[in-house]
Parts: structure tokens; sequence; C-alpha cells
């Protein structure tokens, strides 16, 4: 996008999202087949308490699932998608999910247009808290990415290179 001065803004720019004068004070670089990037991206392996429980990112409720409820509670890839106690349908405290949409939002409205996530961080949580944070946010306004092949914590669980899990991994990250 071009402004009436002949400058380049970021085509994840939104007009009444974002405040020009602002996202004018990031850096970017083109990048090929996706236009202007922000230098800084937002990491959101804080959102699911990868390295500090939470407490880093100013998301206190983050708890780490005890090993033996986690291995009595494992679903096998072909089980049912729905069985509780998965992670995917766990309840994040509202406070968590205010903190996680102010961290968001400050850094997209400071023009950061790249989040990167992935199931690994928090087992499956930092998705879940970039859903909350991302609720109503012009969807032009970032590119978000992740991985995936890296889930669990315990070694005996944490790589699985399927086709399967790999796939669904996609698919749940969405």
């Amino acid at each position: 996008m071009i402004d009436g001065q002949g400058h380049m803004l970021p085509e994840t720019f939104v007009e009444g999202f974002h405040t020009e004068a602002v996202v004018r004070r990031m850096r970017f670089r083109k990048c090929h087949n996706y236009g202007l990037l922000s230098v800084m991206g937002l990491g959101a392996s804080g959102l699911g308490g990868m390295f500090t429980k939470g407490q880093g990112s100013g998301l206190a409720s983050a708890t780490a699932q005890d090993d033996t409820q986690k291995d009595l509670n494992r679903v096998a890839p072909a089980a049912d998608a729905n069985a509780q106690n998965d992670g995917w349908f766990a309840e994040d405290s509202v406070a968590d999910k205010e903190a996680a949409k102010e961290i968001v939002l400050t850094a997209l409205k400071a023009g950061v247009n790249i989040i990167d996530t992935a199931h690994w961080y928090g087992q499956g949580r930092s998705e879940r808290m970039l859903g909350y944070a991302l609720d109503g946010v012009p969807r032009k306004a970032y590119y978000i990415t992740s991985k995936v092949c890296r889930y669990e914590k315990d070694p005996r669980y944490m790589f699985d290179f399927t086709f399967e899990r790999t796939y669904q991994a996609g698919l749940d990250t969405l």
C-alpha cells in the first residue's frame, strides 16, 4: 500500500486498526511471496508458558500437567478427537486471555506483522491463547507461522513424523 506521500506501508496495514504514524516507525523487509515483513516478530511461546510456566509473559495460570496423569489421559492418535483431557479443550483463565490479548494487540498495533507459534509451545496453549487474542483483529493485519512434528514434553512422545499426525497438526493449528 502506498500512502499519499509515495511511501510504502506493509500489505498488512489496516486503516482503522493501525495508526499509520506508529506503523511507520517499524522497519520492514521485503520477503518474496509475502511483501513487507516486520523485522521483529511476535514469538508466541511465552503465551503458552513454554519456558516460564507463564510467569515471564504475564500469564499466571499456565501449569504443567503431572506426567503420571498425562500418561493416563493419553489418547491414541486414531482415538476420538473429542476425548477429554487432551489439552485442546482446557479452559484458560480470563486474566490470561486478557493478558494475551494485550500483548498481541500491542505488538500488532506497533507494526509487528508476523506471529510464530507451534503446538509445542505449551502443548497447544500458545495457539489457544493466540486464538483468543486475535478474535476481532482484521485477518489481513498479520501473518502467522507454525511448526509441526514436535508435540509432548515427554521424550517418549515428543516427535511424530507420521503423515496422519503431521496432517492433523496442520489442521489443529488453524
